[in-house]
């Protein structure tokens, strides 16, 4: 979003809404959503807090709504669904594995640097550690976007898609969230391959 229309937003003396969401995922439909919602007459301003704990920066009340996968919401939490991704191995570019068009659970269970949970480390680092050899994990299909050369990302078949939700506390009062939030769904359900969003 340009600096001036942020300052304008800044000016109207309106809280911001407060986005919680894991490093590595700035990009993409975040970002879309962040630029068309800010660009919207009379829209509050948004301020971004990464964390690896976005349920809990909802439940602290230190953010107003948090991207999630909606497996991690709980029962205390409202979602709005934003989109499906296909769940992605991480692998170094040259791995015998790397070169096929998909692997299953049990090909990565079997490899010695496999972890069944994504690190909670800045996506970089992640991908540094793969291009490294040090680890094979699966992300969702967005962290495709930030690939270098060194990492290939392959499809797991066996794997079902995952969905990324927005989550916020039935308590939240801010007075543009519901704004805020109708804008994610609308944009989100004109996103390639994406149904409508609830």
């Amino acid at each position: 979003m340009d600096h001036a229309v942020r300052q304008a937003q800044r000016a109207t003396g309106r809280p911001p809404i407060t986005v919680a969401t894991r490093p590595g995922t700035g990009s993409g439909l975040l970002a879309d959503i962040l630029r068309i919602y800010g660009a919207l007459a009379a829209a509050s301003p948004t301020e971004i807090v990464f964390t690896a704990a976005q349920p809990g920066a909802l439940r602290e009340g230190t953010a107003d709504v948090a991207v999630i996968c909606d497996s991690d919401k709980g029962d205390d939490l409202e979602i709005a669904q934003l989109a499906s991704e296909r769940p992605m191995a991480l692998l170094p570019t040259g791995h015998p594995v790397a070169e096929r068009g998909a692997v299953t659970l049990a090909e990565l269970r079997a490899h010695p640097d496999y972890l069944p949970q994504c690190p909670t480390e800045p996506l970089d680092v992640v991908m540094d550690r793969v291009a490294l050899g040090r680890l094979v994990v699966v992300v969702g299909e967005s962290a495709a976007d930030r690939l270098g050369r060194s990492v290939t990302a392959v499809p797991v078949a066996d794997l079902p898609p995952t969905d990324l939700v927005f989550a916020w506390s039935p308590h939240a009062r801010h007075p543009d969230l519901a704004r805020f939030l109708h804008t994610a769904r609308a944009i989100a359900a004109r996103q390639p391959g994406q149904g409508q969003a609830s």
